[in-house]
């Protein structure tokens, strides 16, 4: 993607396009656009989205499952992981994941699905021989960690860190350290 700036860009948009800034929620005439056909870069044209991969996220941007091929550098700050305790498959459905019932199908190995860089863990994946023991969902958890470290940091060691001893954890999560 051109890092040449467009002259007609407004400076908000300079702002969230190359320094990293974020317009507010609900701020995008985006957000409810609904027509079919293509997103496009506001500042060099490039084609980025279909409007078939749009989906409402309640987030407050415009959302997108998928991107054209090679038109993002992504850039991971930190890399986190979230456990959903409620079951609902809501717009993963059409993210074009392999499904068994209502159960992600991954593979043992790190618990990536069929999509690069998704991962499944817990009650919403199967695989052969899945238990439904809370302590199959921890070890499902620290594989599929490594995993998506290694895809977004692929040149660096991955360091396991318990959240109850690590000093460094402590300090990004704003818990005061003893």
């Amino acid at each position: 993607m051109p890092k040449e700036i467009n002259i007609k860009l407004t400076s908000e948009q300079r702002k969230v396009m190359f320094e990293e800034a974020t317009e507010p929620p609900g701020s995008s005439k985006l957000n409810y656009e609904k027509r079919e056909g293509s997103y496009h870069c506001a500042n060099c044209g490039i084609k980025l989205f279909e409007s078939n991969a749009k989906f409402e996220s309640g987030s407050g941007w415009p959302s997108f499952y998928e991107a054209l091929p090679g038109v993002f550098e992504t850039k991971t700050d930190y890399l986190l992981g979230f456990f959903g305790l409620v079951m609902k498959l809501g717009p993963i459905l059409e993210w074009g994941l392999n499904f068994d019932k209502k159960n992600i199908i991954v593979n043992t190995k790190d618990f990536q699905t069929n999509k690069e860089g998704i991962f499944a863990i817990g009650d919403i994946c199967t695989y052969p021989g899945k238990l439904k023991l809370i302590l199959s969902g921890f070890h499902e958890g620290a594989l599929a960690a490594r995993a998506c470290f290694k895809l977004a940091r692929p040149n660096e060691k991955y360091k396991f860190e318990f959240s109850t001893t690590s000093k460094k954890i402590h300090e990004r999560l704003g818990k005061k350290i003893n």
